[in-house]
């Protein structure tokens, strides 16, 4: 199961977490979210990461130009939307060879046709808690909501995740969901996750 811990921003914590295995590091370029991880996030701290972990950046409503300077700088290899942006920036993104996901805010009233444009430009989607905060709210949604989505782009389950689901996620089934999200419900603090929570939640699931 593919495994994506999202909010890292502290080098010694970026590397204790990366030496569990993850598949992908997601790093929040958000000034409005508590796990912003500029100024703190050192360049140097995603290069030394194994080169099998994705290095992925979150944004949200930024520019396509903010999106290709920052990913140029840190050296991220795949993009994260997370706002409004289009399935044409989308596209711009995936042609300059960036790995792009699209993040979506889910409710009850969610209608999965906003994830029609994006279908062909994306690698994968995020069903996240849908929140004015743009995710990280710790809150869970209903995942048979879930079962509305017939698309073949494949997903990550997000939103609220935290030790003690194991149960619950092994118990989720769906032919397009590639595996987890994580991020408030392993912290210590914003932005500092429990490598040790994180350890044991994935030898549990595995």
């Amino acid at each position: 199961m593919f495994i994506k811990v999202c909010g890292m921003r502290q080098t010694e914590n970026i590397e204790a977490v990366a030496s569990l295995g993850v598949d992908a590091l997601g790093f929040i370029f958000y000034p409005k979210s508590p796990r912003h991880c500029l100024p703190m996030l050192d360049p140097e701290s995603i290069e030394k990461l194994p080169v099998n972990t994705k290095k992925v950046g979150v944004f949200v409503n930024s520019s396509l130009e903010v999106v290709r300077i920052v990913a140029k700088v840190f050296g991220l290899t795949g993009i994260q939307l997370h706002g409004h942006e289009t399935a044409s920036m989308a596209e711009s993104l995936a042609d300059s060879g960036l790995e792009v996901w699209k993040a979506f805010g889910i409710n009850n009233d969610f209608d999965f046709d906003e994830t029609l444009p994006f279908q062909q430009v994306c690698s994968a989607f995020v069903f996240d808690t849908k929140s004015d905060s743009h995710g990280g709210s710790g809150q869970k949604y209903n995942w048979d909501k879930l079962k509305e989505y017939q698309g073949k782009t494949p997903f990550l389950l997000s939103g609220g995740i935290k030790p003690g689901d194991e149960l619950a996620i092994k118990q989720f089934t769906h032919p397009a969901c590639m595996g987890l999200d994580l991020n408030s419900g392993f912290e210590m603090e914003p932005g500092l996750k429990d490598a040790e929570a994180i350890r044991i939640f994935m030898e549990q699931l595995h």
